[in-house]
């Protein structure tokens, strides 16, 4: 668990200001939704247009906003979406109430989750959250959810975002930052102390800047403001900190039920009119080590307060009395017989009787609105989202039928709150139908693939198919499974054995890549896998498993990460030597030392490669931040190598605007593949569990977007592997499970 180092500004007219009343920052309450119990939450709320609310109003909607996620239960997303459509319904009603008024806003949200070392994002509106690490500067922000700020559109669009985050990363939130932030002004932002950082982000920033700074360190999930004089190693005492469940800078409020989350539909007029009392400030430190006080008498309003208590408990209990007599009258009145004289009934079965009539009319009343009054308004609902199906297939816009198949999917999933019939499932199916159409997308209709279970828990990081066989690499134990094709889906091979130990005078580290054999290698198996040592463990069925010690090049091994086998040709990958080493094989085998692939240029950072896949005289390099590296070689040395992109540009054409990006902000690609035929790349989005289809021109032509066939849910479920086999079918890992799927 992590606490949050907190620090805000608040540029104003060139002046700096005190806080910042339009951010918050958190822990989860003691009463929180299951789910939401280690959340700390970081809310940036910005309005544009006419927006009259106070400081105290801002920090009440906060507040509010805060207590609906936590009150949220199931993914971070889902509690995300939950806070962001609570705001836009409020912006909304706000706006039809107060129009005469002059009330007009729009507002831009980013929400910020730190969740057991990764960090989720949510955004809607034009506004921005940097991650500063050591790997560089990632700035998140769309540019479709900045033309649809909330307050806009009855179905909110908000942009997720999901990573790793490590202890001294910095997080910036800021709605609006200065062109002066540049990556190469920020990128050594983590090795600054913070009074020096503040003059770099403020210098010639203009006379207007709002942003929150936020620091993840080891703690036990507790909110910490610093001042900007502090240095960033410093870490506060005790007694400064703020406790869990409080605010930074804000006085704790009780938090609600996480039953009864607050009501966002109705006016915070008068919820935000009143302004609340300062909090007491915090004593010094020296004070709380001191010796305890003396006693000392009750101040004057203590005193009226403890008279004001006692006398109302002393009415409370004269009204209660009042109250038990009238109910004993009460029964008696509702019983059979005069009331001075009850028909033979004992008082328990009186008592008994005049309690139960009530409930049984209640359950009556309560049963005849869940046959009948939630029917009434999921059909209201339906109604509504017909209205705009309607309205979608009448206009020729793109983006008019776009949005109107988005309102038609909010007002859907609101009727499918009251329950999930044919008509909504039918009407579901339509409206994604449209949506995948407009958006280039297809759907991957997921079903169990294996009929067994590990015998061990495991963690599936890569897979190879080989024949009609699937092997699977296990990221805990290093060893590799094999899974057997049957015509009750894949079975696990229990004889088989490829893994790290002792063989020979050879000791196998654990595993880590692989890759599927041509079917007539020397060593007749069907993988081959690399250990960090630069050790190939051949292993397939029926044969022996065979280790062989890899040629290592004249400089040596450094830290070897990545492997990839095309037919005979083999390239290891060494993170600390930023190299990439070529072997040229037969059948299988590797004797000859290998030669550098780069003769010219040579990408840096070899440490943030996470895959890699080569296709006849071209390589590509996925990077942990999602970009590609394009590199093109020629094994005849009179053709000279064509150098690398670096970061190559991918192109989205898909709806009909040709757009370069050099990644795709809003996914999370994790893992490469090549198709069955080679003439497609497979890139594993894990955040939004799809896999998105380029040409070798890096085109994007299509998004396969992931979902189970028999209806259920995907939340909170992540891709950690594929594969992609032939017939357009792939296997996809989530952890210790895989799926299958075939593109129509």
């Amino acid at each position: 668990m992590y606490d949050l180092f907190v620090n805000t500004l608040n540029l104003t007219g060139g002046k700096e200001a005190a806080g910042l009343p339009n951010f918050l920052v958190t822990a989860a309450p003691r009463r929180s939704a299951r789910g939401r119990e280690a959340d700390l939450l970081g809310i940036l709320l910005t309005f544009s247009g006419s927006a009259p609310m106070s400081a105290e109003q801002l920090r009440e909607l906060l507040e509010q906003l805060g207590a609906r996620y936590f009150a949220t239960p199931g993914t971070v997303t889902a509690a995300m979406r939950a806070a962001a459509e609570a705001l836009n319904n409020f912006i909304l009603n706000r706006n039809l109430r107060s129009a005469g008024e002059g009330w007009r806003a729009t507002g831009m949200l980013n929400l910020a989750v730190v969740r057991r070392g990764l960090l989720y994002l949510g955004q809607a509106g034009s506004t921005r959250a940097i991650l500063i690490n050591s790997g560089g500067v990632r700035t998140f922000f769309d540019t479709e959810a900045a033309a649809q700020p909330l307050g806009t559109s009855r179905a909110p669009l908000i942009r997720y975002s999901q990573m790793e985050i490590q202890p001294g990363d910095l997080l910036v939130l800021c709605a609006n930052p200065p062109a002066i932030w540049s990556e190469e002004l920020l990128k050594s932002a983590t090795r600054l102390s913070l009074d020096v950082l503040k003059r770099r982000l403020i210098q010639d920033a203009g006379s207007g800047l709002q942003f929150a700074l936020i620091q993840p360190g080891p703690g036990r999930g507790r909110i910490i403001p610093r001042r900007w004089s502090a240095l960033e190693g410093q870490q506060p005492t005790r007694e400064a900190a703020v406790p869990p469940r409080s605010a930074a800078a804000l006085p704790d409020r009780p938090a609600p039920p996480a039953s009864s989350p607050p009501p966002f539909d109705e006016d915070l007029e008068e919820a935000t009119s009143g302004a609340a009392a300062p909090p007491p400030s915090a004593p010094p430190a020296s004070a709380v080590r001191a010796a305890p006080p003396s006693p000392r008498q009750p101040s004057p309003h203590a005193a009226r307060a403890a008279r004001a208590v006692i006398q109302s408990a002393s009415g409370a209990s004269a009204v209660w009395g009042k109250i038990k007599s009238a109910l004993g009258r009460l029964g008696m009145r509702m019983l059979p017989g005069s009331a001075e004289k009850p028909a033979g009934l004992s008082s328990g079965a009186a008592w008994f009787i005049t309690i139960a009539i009530p409930l049984v009319v209640v359950a009556m009343a309560t049963t005849i609105y869940l046959r009948t009054g939630r029917g009434e308004q999921q059909r209201v609902y339906l109604a509504q989202a017909n209205q705009f199906a309607v309205q979608a297939q009448t206009t020729d816009d793109p983006a008019l039928r776009r949005n109107s198949w988005l309102q038609a999917q909010y007002w859907l999933e609101r009727a499918e709150q009251f329950g999930i019939s044919d008509q909504t499932r039918a009407a579901r199916l339509q409206i994604e139908s449209a949506l995948d159409s407009l958006d280039g997308v297809s759907r991957l209709e997921l079903s169990l693939a294996m009929n067994d279970t590990f015998p061990q828990p495991v963690q599936i990081s890569r897979m190879a198919f080989s024949g009609q066989d699937l092997y699977v690499l296990d990221d805990r134990s290093g060893a590799v499974f094999r899974l057997i094709s049957t015509n009750i889906g894949f079975v696990l091979d229990k004889s088989f054995t490829c893994g790290p130990g002792q063989m020979g005078a050879l000791t196998i580290a654990p595993l880590i890549d692989l890759a599927p054999l041509e079917i007539n290698n020397a060593l007749n198996a069907a993988v081959v896998a690399l250990d960090a040592n630069g050790i190939l463990l051949y292993c397939g069925p029926g044969t022996d498993t065979r280790a062989v010690m890899l040629p290592s090049p004249m400089i040596g091994w450094g830290k070897l990460k990545l492997m990839t086998l095309n037919r005979d040709v083999m390239h290891v990958l060494d993170a600390e030597k930023n190299a990439l080493w070529r072997y040229d094989g037969d059948r299988g085998q590797f004797d000859n030392p290998p030669g550098p692939f780069f003769s010219g240029q040579v990408p840096a950072r070899f440490d943030t490669f996470v895959d890699m896949v080569i296709n006849a005289g071209e390589l590509f390099l996925l990077r942990d931040s999602g970009e590609l590296v394009q590199c093109t070689y020629s094994t005849v040395p009179a053709i000279k190598d064509g150098g690398c992109r670096d970061p190559a540009a991918l192109t989205d054409a898909r709806q009909g605007e040709t757009r370069s990006v050099t990644r795709f902000e809003n996914a999370l690609f994790t893992r490469l593949a090549l198709s069955a035929n080679r003439d497609s790349i497979y890139v594993l989005d894990s955040q939004n569990n799809a896999i998105y289809r380029f040409s070798l021109k890096l085109n994007l032509d299509r998004v396969l977007v992931m979902r189970m066939q028999d209806g259920t849910s995907l939340a909170g479920m992540t891709p950690t592997a594929f594969a992609a086999a032939p017939g357009n079918i792939f296997y996809i890992a989530f952890g210790d499970t895989i799926y299958q799927a075939q593109v129509r």
